[in-house]
């Protein structure tokens, strides 16, 4: 008896006349990454491929440029939901590689494009494994001081040998394609445009073969080896989960996302605006449409002391933006955005001012080097923060946040993103040129 095809939000899934289903990543605003609603859907997904009679091959693929670019770093501002978060996924990844250990059935991969973390992982579990030439494959776990997952400290090591497998789980390097194609973990590469027509073709063809004959060979194949990888991937889970929620995690995840900008470079642009903006992006705030905090002085980078309230309601409109540290790349972007655009707000007598918790010496070192033509105040104890209730990202990262305050010191909107960095530019420009032309009463 046909099962009903189940509709899923990240996941769309299509059958054939001849029984191939194919369940395609359907987030490519997001680069198919993986959040706890995708991850239930692709639990959902194979659930329903394993129990449908009228499914015989299954084929998976992503849509977009992206075949998965792994775990989403959720923007979560405190600890406790950082781990029951979580707690969540781990739970559905479990659940997902015990089904895909054993699923019964003709399992294809058709990689359409990058493949980050479980993007890859994933593979081993497929029977087959297509993919597009310019594909590139990635376990960043180390990066993020994660662990293995999808049972890929043994079948790595399996299909790919000790070397390339260490190089991939512990050394975090990208492979190519063609060069996981040499060693058979690809069966066979096919031009993008080819890539979905070649798939269902051979699908096609293996659906016409003995549904049994194809189940009981599988089973023989597999048999041996699924109780072993069911306690592998118990294993992995519990101590993913451990090092998830581990402090050392989370100083990794800060290093990637202030420092480092080589993953995010290799990110098409319109996947790091959508994920900046779906991830962060304008906040509700709790000081949205309320006076802006003045009550405190801080040291600007000559040493001299600013009062806040000399900042704000002086007939102009102000721009205070918090940033997580000098120097680091992301922060030099955003601060020589606001340099850059100066005039803008010269012209308007708008107030600019940036505040981190760096030392006055590090702050005068950066501005000299930059050539800013506004302050940088030194929040060292995080007062300023905490007045501005500046939220953090994944519970402990100092938040980039900027709050655009009117001429009468009200704050009428805040943008928060830690990657969309010329963003907060961007928006502050906005604000300022729609305050000056505002028709006086």
């Amino acid at each position: 008896m046909s099962k009903a095809i189940p509709t899923l939000k990240t996941f769309e899934i299509i059958v054939s006349p001849e029984g191939v289903a194919i369940l395609t990543l359907n987030r490519p605003e997001r680069a198919n990454a993986l959040n706890n609603e995708t991850l239930q859907d692709w639990l959902s997904s194979i659930e329903w491929a394993n129990e449908a009679e009228q499914v015989k091959v299954v084929v998976v693929t992503g849509k977009g440029n992206f075949f998965c670019s792994g775990l989403e770093l959720a923007n979560i501002s405190n600890e406790e939901e950082w781990t029951r978060n979580a707690k969540t996924n781990v739970n559905i990844f479990r659940k997902l590689v015990d089904l895909l250990i054993d699923f019964p059935k003709l399992l294809i991969a058709a990689v359409n494009g990058k493949a980050f973390g479980f993007g890859v992982t994933f593979l081993p579990h497929c029977d087959v494994v297509y993919s597009v030439p310019e594909a590139t494959f990635l376990t960043p776990f180390m990066q993020w001081a994660f662990c293995a997952e999808g049972c890929s400290s043994y079948l790595f090591p399996k299909y790919l040998g000790q070397s390339i497998a260490n190089e991939m789980l512990l050394m975090s390097k990208t492979y190519a394609a063609p060069e996981l194609a040499k060693v058979g973990f690809i069966s066979r590469l096919i031009p993008k445009d080819h890539l979905i027509q070649e798939t269902l073709k051979e699908a096609t063809r293996v659906s016409k073969f003995s549904y049994e004959a194809i189940i009981q060979s599988k089973e023989l194949i597999r048999r041996n080896e699924r109780e072993f990888l069911h306690k592998i991937n118990q294993r992995e889970n519990e101590l993913l989960l451990l090092r998830i929620i581990s402090e050392d995690s989370r100083q990794a995840i800060f290093k990637f996302l202030i420092s480092s900008t080589r993953y995010l470079s290799g990110l098409s642009d319109s996947f790091n605006k959508s994920f900046s903006n779906k991830m962060f992006s304008t906040v509700h705030h709790s000081l949205l449409n309320k006076p802006a905090p003045t009550n405190l002085v801080l040291k600007n980078q000559n040493d001299e002391s600013v009062e806040l309230k000399s900042l704000v309601g002086n007939g102009k409109p102000s721009i205070i933006f918090f940033y997580p540290k000098d120097e680091s790349y992301g922060c030099t972007k955003e601060v020589c955005s606001f340099r850059d655009s100066y005039s803008v707000f010269s012209d308007a007598g708008a107030t600019v001012v940036g505040i981190s918790s760096d030392p006055v010496d590090k702050h005068k070192t950066f501005s000299d080097a930059q050539r800013l033509q506004f302050p940088l105040l030194s929040d060292p104890n995080n007062e300023a923060r905490k007045l501005f209730d500046v939220p953090k990202t994944l519970g402990m990262l100092p938040g980039r946040v900027t709050f655009l305050v009117d001429k009468d010191g009200v704050i009428r909107d805040v943008f928060n993103s830690m990657i969309d960095f010329e963003g907060h530019v961007k928006k502050s420009v906005e604000f300022v040129k729609n305050q000056t032309s505002q028709p006086k009463i």
